[in-house]
């Protein structure tokens, strides 16, 4: 799968048209865990993309641990939409930086 890039305007008018309001809560979620995420760990591998890919997988495991421990542990839901927009996030932060990755 090849990403498509278009304008920002594009992506706006995109989203606007075509998301659902659940998704744009979904989407904003994830987009404010990005900021703090950003904010709390500036730097972000950008020389390993194996080092990247390990951040997401760190984050998806937790989100297993959560509905393992909500499925049968008596776990917070709370916890599995936490973990899922951390990952969220972290998948989107890779998607960002995959430039930094691509061979010259």
């Amino acid at each position: 799968m090849k990403l498509e890039f278009i304008t920002p305007k594009e992506a706006v008018k995109y989203f606007d048209e075509n998301a659902t309001p659940s998704q744009k809560i979904v989407i904003h979620a994830i987009l404010r865990e990005l900021q703090k995420a950003e904010a709390k760990h500036p730097k972000w591998p950008s020389k390993n993309v194996t080092h990247a890919a390990a951040i997401v997988s760190e984050e998806s495991g937790e989100l297993i641990k959560a509905a393992i421990q909500y499925d049968h542990e008596g776990g917070q839901y709370d916890e599995i939409i936490n973990e899922a927009v951390q990952t969220g996030a972290m998948c989107v932060r890779l998607l960002n930086n995959l430039n930094d990755y691509k061979e010259k």
